[in-house]
């Protein structure tokens, strides 16, 4: 009976990785997150028993994981993690004898992991991507790369995606352009905190990335002019051919984000090549 208790005492916290493995109750660094714990009435051991959606179901200030809408990062696991052996420590990994990358000893490897911004008294870091999860509940790791950021962004007329009107005083930098994708866009562009500022640019290719594709499609020409630097994101109604792929991953290749599963529906099969890797911005596959 004792060893059948064990069993499933073991069992019933979730597996991290062991390349940034959780905190633990008797880690030295969980005093301080008890306390922290205690004070502010957070669930006992909240983020301290391996990975678990700690927030599922929690309402605070900061968590709003209640009844209605629930956050994105409501359901997914994280937990605590030791900040000192999560980051690869590559004298460690090659004094075992091992290189960079290797999955064989944990010091080659390493997991991202952020600082608490809600834990007081003590820096505390935690992790989604340790328990197979990305971080839904702080996006500013991905979003600081262009938050604030301008945009050159070359379009084309393709009704009913991309369609040239009247320009609105209350989105002057549209130019006039309205349709499915170009409001995708917008929408996305005001995401951002600070919002990203926009440069449209109506005489889509260049004339020297037209020259360089000697003439033969001003598309492949704007898919050139985005892997040269000279737009960062092209808006037009794309084929996709070989030579466009090896100038630069179109939106086949990261359509599995889920804020562009709507936009690559509504297009049925038509390519949209939305090309915006220059701003770091691209969820590839």
């Amino acid at each position: 009976l004792h060893v059948i208790f064990v069993l499933l005492l073991a069992s019933s916290a979730e597996s991290h990785d062991s390349a940034c493995p959780c905190l633990t109750a008797e880690s030295p660094q969980a005093a301080a997150i008890e306390s922290w714990i205690v004070a502010n009435n957070m669930p006992t051991g909240y983020g301290l028993h391996g990975c678990k959606a700690y927030d599922e179901g929690l309402s605070t200030t900061e968590i709003r994981c209640g009844q209605g809408s629930p956050q994105a990062y409501c359901e997914e696991k994280w937990c605590y993690v030791d900040a000192h052996v999560c980051p690869i420590n590559r004298a460690l990994c090659e004094e075992r004898g091992f290189v960079v990358g290797s999955f064989e000893d944990s010091a080659c490897r390493d997991r991202p992991m952020d600082v608490s911004e809600l834990v007081t008294g003590t820096e505390a870091y935690y992790s989604y991507e340790t328990c197979g999860n990305l971080n839904a509940y702080d996006s500013s790791r991905i979003t600081s790369e262009v938050a604030g950021n301008r945009i050159h962004a070359a379009i084309t007329t393709s009704a009913p995606y991309m369609v040239k009107g009247a320009i609105e005083a209350s989105r002057g930098d549209l130019l006039g352009w309205y349709g499915a994708v170009t409001e995708w866009m917008y929408d996305i562009l005001l995401s951002f905190e600070p919002r990203i500022e926009l440069t449209l640019n109506e005489s889509w290719a260049t004339p020297i990335s037209l020259d360089a594709v000697d003439g033969s499609s001003s598309y492949t020409a704007c898919v050139l002019d985005v892997a040269v630097g000279n737009y960062d994101i092209c808006l037009g109604d794309f084929w996709i051919t070989p030579e466009r792929i090896l100038l630069y991953t179109l939106v086949k290749d990261f359509c599995t984000h889920s804020v562009l599963h709507l936009t690559c529906g509504l297009l049925q099969g038509t390519v949209f090549a939305t090309i915006w890797a220059r701003q770091n911005v691209s969820c590839r596959s």
